[in-house]
C-alpha cells in the first residue's frame, strides 16, 4: 500500500473469520408480548465466557431492574406488574458491546 506521501507499507495476509469463530455477537430480542401488561420476555445471546448486565431504565434514566446474566443463550423474564405504565429501555451490556431495546407497559 502506498500512502499520499509515497511511503510504501507492506501488509500481510488478512483473514476474515465468521462471527461464530470470533465468539459471536451480543444479541437481545425485542420484548414480547408487546406492549406488555404484567410480564415481558427477551431472548438473548451472550458470547464468550463473561457475564453481561441486563437492565431496564425508565425514561428519567433510573434503573428499575438489574441483573447479571451468564454467557450463552436463553430467555429473560421481567415482572413489570409493579412498574408504572409507559415506555422503558431494556439494555444488555457485555464486555465490548451494548444492545438496547424499547418496550411499552400498558395497564
Amino acid at each position: 500500500v502506498t500512502d499520499i506521501s509515497g511511503l510504501r507499507t507492506r501488509l500481510g495476509p488478512v483473514e476474515v473469520a465468521p462471527a461464530e469463530s470470533r465468539g459471536g455477537r451480543l444479541a437481545l430480542s425485542r420484548s414480547y408480548p408487546s406492549p406488555a401488561v404484567d410480564v415481558t420476555y427477551f431472548d438473548f445471546t451472550i458470547p464468550g465466557e463473561r457475564e453481561a448486565r441486563f437492565e431496564i431504565f425508565d425514561l428519567a434514566g433510573r434503573v428499575v431492574f438489574s441483573i447479571f446474566v451468564a454467557p450463552g443463550s436463553g430467555r429473560l423474564a421481567w415482572d413489570a406488574s409493579a412498574a408504572a405504565p409507559g415506555v422503558y429501555l431494556a439494555q444488555l451490556a457485555g464486555e465490548r458491546e451494548t444492545v438496547s431495546r424499547r418496550l411499552v407497559i400498558l395497564r
